[in-house]
């Protein structure tokens, strides 16, 4: 069985285990979230030996070129040194510029990076508590049109992060970012395709980056935006999403709840179902899915099984901390 080395220690692996398990099974401690390959908190270099094509799938060719990998998501062939990146290589500080509750349980966090920060609305970053707690937020703002990122942050009794941000970060304070990573986002191969948005919670976030990012570039199909929640108390941004919809002629906002009493312009039902009422046939639509696991796995189910092409369709679920 191949060996993984670190800080001079040499563990041999066991058959199918990961090099992040591996070493946090013998006592190193290794920051990491998702352990899932997505939120990329445990990003890590190899000096010696070559990583699996998994583990760098999703990275940026210019990590790829300095042997970046994800050990989370590596399984070796072959024996391998690996070392953790200083912190000053990946994470970028920020200044905290606002706070403000958009409900009872979402917060808005808007961060000013102190050097140059390029990303596509959509996508997302890691923001660090330290060094070793870290949670992926996706970006509700959009590069050349927003100064500052725009994070939507969901309030989880005692949620690490969540609590963090809102009892102790106030306004002015510095916190590190990680990223830009995620390929749900908005591309202009054809401006006339109609597009489908759909999301629950704070997975709104990443949409209203997608939505206000293809409205700049021209985008002239049908944009349907769906949000659902389980009430009213989760829903946010209505009155900008409804202003956008007027301003521009081919924006389609859609809210939803699951239970309570609906109000005039917001649907009761299940999204998964409430969005196959759009259309007999998605096989033209571009199709962005963000927020739940079983939601996006549901909806891109459906709208894959009436025409939609799983190349055009694009999501980022919402995946908890690892255990």
């Amino acid at each position: 069985m191949p060996n993984v080395t670190f800080e001079q220690k040499t563990i041999e692996l066991q058959d199918g285990e990961t090099v992040l398990e591996s070493l946090i099974e013998a006592g190193f401690d290794i920051p990491n979230a998702c352990r899932a390959g997505a939120c990329h908190s445990c990003l890590m270099i190899v000096t010696e030996g070559t990583p699996s094509e998994s583990s760098q799938d999703s990275l940026k060719d210019t990590q790829k070129a300095q042997n970046y990998f994800l050990p989370c998501s590596c399984v070796p062939d072959n024996d391998l040194t690996v070392a953790m990146p200083a912190d000053e290589d990946v994470r970028i500080s920020c200044e905290v510029t606002g706070k403000q509750e958009l409900t009872e349980n979402i917060l808005e966090i808007r961060l000013k990076p102190d050097t140059k920060f390029d990303y596509i609305g959509g996508q997302y970053v890691t923001l660090w508590k330290g060094h070793h707690d870290g949670r992926s937020y996706s970006l509700a703002s959009v590069h050349g049109l927003d100064d500052e990122l725009i994070l939507h942050i969901k309030e989880i009794p005692g949620g690490v992060l969540s609590d963090w941000l809102q009892e102790s970060v106030s306004v002015g304070q510095k916190v590190d970012i990680q990223g830009p990573a995620g390929d749900c986002f908005y591309t202009a191969d054809d401006k006339t395709a109609p597009l489908l948005l759909v999301g629950t919670s704070t997975g709104l976030a990443p949409l209203v980056g997608i939505l206000r990012d293809a409205v700049h570039q021209g985008h002239s199909g049908d944009i349907h935006l769906y949000h659902g929640a389980l009430d009213m108390n989760g829903l946010y941004l209505i009155d900008e999403l409804k202003a956008l919809s007027e301003k521009h002629s081919n924006v389609f906002y859609h809210a939803s709840i699951v239970k309570g009493d609906a109000p005039g312009g917001v649907a009761l039902g299940l999204i998964d179902e409430l969005v196959m009422d759009l259309a007999e046939d998605f096989r033209n639509y571009r199709v962005y899915l963000c927020g739940a696991p079983e939601l996006v796995e549901s909806v891109k189910k459906k709208v894959f099984l009436k025409g939609a092409s799983m190349k055009h369709i694009f999501s980022d679920a919402f995946l908890p901390p690892a255990k």
